[in-house]
């Protein structure tokens, strides 16, 4: 399995519904989108990949309201500490946001996440 799958698969022990990315219109709520932002490239001396990837990741949880967005987003981060497929270390605290477009407004977290795991 990828690192991606791995995180995905840990939040998903939290919220079935996780999105790379963006989540399809109209998804149900609660849910969770993870973009991967880049990281730092890992090769040995000899100019061989080390067997381990880092990514670094943002985590956003999304909901009908702030607090239960804060809940969600407080248990995927515990599930993401907990997880033995890769190592994360959170790398910030919750960025509140909030779309008053849609009805009910949809309300955010974000929390950015550094992640090492298998290649």
């Amino acid at each position: 399995m990828t690192i991606e799958s791995n995180v995905h698969a840990a939040i998903a022990t939290v919220c079935p519904r996780v999105f790379p990315i963006l989540a399809p219109l109209k998804t149900t709520r609660p849910y969770v989108t993870v973009q991967n932002i880049g990281g730092t490239p890992n090769y040995y001396i000899d100019r061989q990949q080390a067997d381990k990837r880092t990514l670094r990741l943002l985590v956003k949880t999304w909901a009908n309201g702030k607090d239960e967005a804060v809940a969600l987003a407080r248990q995927v981060e515990a599930a993401m500490m907990a997880a033995t497929a890769f190592t994360a270390r959170v790398e910030s605290e919750l960025l509140d946001d909030v779309e008053t477009d849609a009805e009910p407004w949809l309300y955010s977290e974000l929390q950015e996440f550094v992640v090492i795991g298998p290649r």
